[in-house]
């Protein structure tokens, strides 16, 4: 890390130790394409998602309008799902070896030598990472409403509110792969942050057929995991904000425990009380990952 930036000429370097971290994060994977891949990733997923909507829209001329309002929330919701599931991968993947990699080989060294503090180093991986996914989620999840809109008119209740869950869960993935990273080696921190990840889904998933079931059991077991990692709360908040009122799905004769149990319908948007303990783990988790990396060995 530190080789790279001492090439570049003193004119070329921004004006502090901070901008410098993120400036060089930003290159590294602009430089490794890590960002091309991606966005090629994200547009092939979109334009099948978009043929999905379109070849919806031309079956169901003749449906009615309440019926068309929940099959295009239930194409939407899948594709948010397999959306946010590459994008917290992405975050896992290069957060894991953010800090990493960097103590593993030694080159934090050098770094440190510098008038740089660990806490410098973490907020810059965690923006310069930040700089790189969120754009191109926001990018997908406005996609997503205006695709929707033009090819079968629908709106959302709450496009606002889709938009920014959407982007709170891949900045949580984000900030816990990052703490995982300053605790252990980069193979250990992508593992860790993987299961952690697919583990809060599954249990968002087996929380859903609880609810349905009226087993209180599996729904408190959902709510202790997103109390852990709020992505899949986050995620279903996302997801609520994407379906038609109950109101319309009544109508479209779509009601039931049998479509409640269905793993891509909310029918509930999170708690205050989730939402706000999300804001406050974001900060736990980003102070937890600075005292760490600070009291880490290298």
């Amino acid at each position: 890390m530190s080789s790279a930036v001492a090439r570049r000429s003193p004119t070329d370097r921004p004006s502090s130790p901070l901008l410098t971290l993120i400036d060089f994060t930003i290159r590294e994977h602009t430089r490794r394409r890590t960002v091309f891949g991606l966005v090629v990733l994200m547009a092939a997923v979109l334009v099948v998602s978009i043929f999905g909507l379109d070849r919806f829209a031309a079956a169901a001329v003749d449906y009615p309008p309440a019926l068309v309002r929940v099959g295009v929330a239930q194409i939407l919701v899948p594709m948010v799902f397999l959306q946010g599931f590459i994008l917290a991968t992405a975050a896992i993947t290069l957060a894991a070896s953010a800090l990493a990699a960097d103590v593993e080989s030694g080159q934090i060294l050098a770094v440190l030598a510098r008038p740089v503090s660990r806490t410098t180093i973490v907020a810059g991986r965690l923006i310069g990472l930040g700089v790189l996914l969120v754009p191109l989620a926001f990018a997908v999840s406005v996609i997503d409403l205006v695709a929707a809109y033009l090819r079968t008119g629908y709106t959302p209740p709450n496009g606002v509110a889709f938009v920014a869950s959407f982007l709170a869960e891949l900045v949580a993935v984000l900030s816990f792969a990052l703490l995982c990273s300053a605790t252990m080696a980069p193979v250990a921190a992508g593992v860790t942050g993987f299961v952690a990840f697919g583990a809060a889904w599954i249990l968002g998933f087996i929380g859903a057929a609880g609810a349905a079931l009226g087993n209180l059991a599996l729904v408190h077991a959902a709510t202790a995991s997103r109390l852990i990692l709020p992505s899949d709360g986050l995620w279903r908040h996302a997801a609520y904000a994407l379906e038609p009122p109950v109101g319309v799905i009544a109508a479209a004769g779509r009601e039931g425990a049998a479509f409640i149990a269905n793993p891509f319908f909310v029918g509930d948007p999170q708690p205050l009380a989730f939402l706000a303990w999300s804001v406050a783990w974001l900060g736990v988790v980003v102070a937890a990952t600075v005292v760490t990396f600070a009291r880490r060995s290298l």
